[in-house]
């Protein structure tokens, strides 16, 4: 995952007030926001207030909220729909830590029951390195299954032993 490269600084200027009349000290607070991009040799820096900061919180937080599933998994309108109805509906999609992830698109799509979404969740919370759906050949080496079929002389599904379920 990139990381974005803004910084937030909050700064406390403070000045002696010329236009009063007993010249008092205030405290002013303000924000600095930065951008820079790295590779590119820019930067651009923004002194701002609160009022400001929270207008940018603001529109980033709305735009956030209207991003649909879709957009935000890049998948199809259709994958998409059927992640919100999981959403909605399936207990285990609930309380999911990795709600909107590809992590939840394999649990989603590539498992075929309950039982092994549940230990999909389980070795991924206790950070268990897997493969899931893993196909393997009768060497116990791992082979692809892309454009296998029985009736395909060249490209054979029989040279598959099985697509094991969890490989540890």
């Amino acid at each position: 995952m990139a990381r974005i490269p803004i910084e937030i600084e909050k700064i406390k200027r403070i000045y002696r007030d010329l236009r009063s009349d007993d010249n008092s000290v205030k405290e002013m607070t303000e924000y600095l926001i930065s951008v820079n991009e790295k590779g590119q040799n820019w930067s651009k820096t923004i002194r701002c207030g609160l009022d400001e900061l929270t207008e940018l919180r603001d529109k980033i937080s709305e735009l956030i909220e209207s991003t649909t599933t879709a957009e935000n998994l890049n998948i199809t309108n259709d994958k998409a729909n059927i992640l919100d109805k999981h959403y909605a509906e399936d207990e285990l999609c609930q309380n999911c830590n990795y709600k909107l992830s590809d992590n939840c698109l394999t649990c989603i799509f590539d498992l075929q029951s309950p039982l092994e979404r549940k230990l999909f969740l389980a070795l991924k919370d206790n950070r268990i390195r897997f493969k899931s759906q893993y196909p393997l050949n009768w060497k116990g080496e791992n082979i692809s299954i892309v454009g296998k079929s029985y009736n395909n002389p060249k490209n054979n599904f029989k040279e598959v032993l099985t697509v094991a379920d969890f490989y540890i």
